[in-house]
């Protein structure tokens, strides 16, 4: 079990949550209700994400990561500090959603965890799957 994968996703999970967070304040015009709720619903996963590595590492007996210092430091995703027009947040959450999803993928392949880290990552990457191709449709 690769503890420092785990951590790199939690770290990832919460850059990208507070980024979509941001989303969800910020968007406006004529898709604002969609989006709002939309971007409302992904940091909720993408939060709901965090936690469950967050509760597998402490399971493993080692400590996760918890600061933003660190999360800013381990994640694979970078923070978006830009207001933008809502297409570009689409297609920065379907990016972020991508990215966290693909790196996922790289450690199921690579063998990285055990059953029980495996299946709970499963269910969130159908999640994000499904959320990142929203964002897409709604851009096209």
């Amino acid at each position: 079990m690769d503890i420092e994968k785990l951590d790199k996703i939690l770290c990832s999970a919460k850059c990208s949550y507070g980024n979509v967070k941001a989303r969800h304040w910020t968007v406006s015009g004529d898709k604002f209700i969609t989006l709002h709720k939309a971007f409302d619903k992904i940091a909720e996963v993408l939060n709901e994400l965090a936690d469950k590595c967050a509760e597998r590492i402490i399971q493993y007996d080692e400590i996760p990561s918890h600061t933003f210092e660190q999360f800013m430091e381990e994640s694979i995703i970078s923070q978006d500090p830009v207001i933008k027009d809502w297409e570009s947040m689409c297609r920065d959450t379907s990016k972020e959603l991508k990215d966290l999803y693909n790196y996922i993928d790289k450690c199921f392949n690579l063998g990285e965890f055990d059953e029980t880290t495996n299946n709970m990552l499963a269910t969130y990457t159908d999640k994000m799957e499904f959320y990142r191709m929203e964002m897409d449709r709604l851009i096209k």
